[in-house]
């Protein structure tokens, strides 16, 4: 008797259990959905400054390299007056990647160093501000457009996407796949830990 119930018991707990498992899977499924929607969404207008996310990681990064080339062509193109780069470990070597490519020193501006992406976006959220800009475009990947907006919102920033495309050479769809679930976990992770 008392066995039956303790497997009745471990019957409620396996399905509760499960059913945990699956609404945090939809959730990580519809998060990734949104990921993918905003990072299709290219919302370039003009702004005071184009914040590149990653441009911490120096213009040798794949990645970085891509969204520094963007903010440039969002600058010759009148949309953006400056750049404003992240402080971080390399960030002097894309600055002088963007004099190399003909930004005035004057037009680039570079935010304190913080130890978190989270951080270094808010950090970047604030020199705008000092610099008297408001309304900022966010360029970045199209798979970090969505916690970078929610980042820079949550700043109190006019911010808008102008997300790096096409992908960078060589990332596969699996690549992808990844960096879209590991974005969505991260938006999640962003909004449970403000509280």
């Amino acid at each position: 008797m008392i066995d039956f119930r303790i497997a009745r018991i471990i019957r409620r707990l396996l399905v509760a259990l499960g059913q945990i498992v699956a609404c945090i899977l939809a959730l990580l499924l519809l998060v990734s959905v949104l990921v993918v929607v905003q990072g299709q969404r290219d919302e370039s207008r003009p702004a005071g400054i184009a914040l590149v996310v990653d441009a911490g990681r120096g213009p040798e990064d794949g990645v970085a390299l891509a969204e520094l080339d963007h903010a440039i062509a969002l600058q010759r193109q009148g949309i953006v007056a400056r750049i404003l780069l992240p402080g971080d470990a390399k960030a002097a070597e894309s600055q002088r990647y963007l004099i190399g490519r003909g930004t005035p020193a004057a037009q680039i501006l570079t935010s304190d160093p913080a130890p978190t992406l989270r951080e270094r976006v808010a950090q970047s959220a604030a020199t705008a501000r000092t610099a008297g800009v408001s309304r900022i475009l966010i360029v970045a990947q199209p798979s970090s457009m969505l916690r970078m907006l929610k980042i820079t919102h949550d700043q109190g920033m006019d911010t808008y996407a102008s997300p790096v495309t096409p992908p960078i050479r060589g990332r596969t769809y699996l690549d992808m796949i990844r960096d879209t679930l590991r974005e969505a976990w991260a938006y999640l992770g962003y909004i449970l830990g403000r509280g």
